[in-house]
């Protein structure tokens, strides 16, 4: 009984650990990852310099700050103007536009890539920019930190089988630990 008490406890701070809890705010702003979204993009207006955007910052008009409703702040997403082609990789720091059917604001910087820029509006496609997993590691008999090659490992909606191997181990430690002090 006491093995399985100590399993249930060390998994419930395994996964409490791992498991970051979102704010109310962050959840309705989540867009779900490799969605793509079509629209239409506007520019930043030169009256909004160094005014402070969502995440704090003051809006610097030569970075590739852009503002959406749906993506979280800090992330990444790749806008393509639909009428030449021309791409763009954007930090979403700011929350907007609040124009009906537009999708996201662009800075003049980032506009002028798109090639854009007199135009004021375009129609864009919004591809949020997913980051790449960082690779498990797995402690070897002779205590060096080698990462797991396994493709199950690798999968970012396999959290909880990681989970479960990491409990797995920390368990047989400490069933180790019980039956040598008996």
């Amino acid at each position: 009984m006491v093995p399985a008490l100590l399993f249930l406890c060390c998994c419930g701070t395994v996964a409490a650990a791992r498991r970051p809890h979102a704010t109310a705010a962050e959840e309705t702003h989540k867009a779900p990852a490799h969605t793509s979204q079509r629209g239409k993009a506007s520019i930043y207006s030169h009256k909004l310099a160094h005014q402070p955007m969502a995440d704090g910052t003051p809006l610097d008009l030569n970075s590739n700050s852009a503002a959406s409703k749906t993506l979280p702040l800090g992330s990444k997403a790749k806008v393509t103007n639909l009428r030449n082609g021309r791409s763009a990789v954007v930090e979403i720091r700011d929350r907007g536009p609040f124009v009906k059917g537009r999708i996201i604001d662009l800075t003049p910087r980032t506009a002028a890539e798109l090639h854009f820029k007199s135009r004021g509006l375009v129609m864009v496609e919004v591809t949020p920019i997913v980051p790449k997993p960082k690779p498990v590691v797995a402690e070897s008999k002779k205590g060096h930190v080698e990462p797991i090659e396994s493709d199950v490992m690798r999968e970012p909606n396999q959290s909880g089988v990681i989970d479960l191997l990491i409990c797995t181990r920390q368990s047989a430690r400490i069933y180790q630990l019980l039956s040598m002090c008996r």
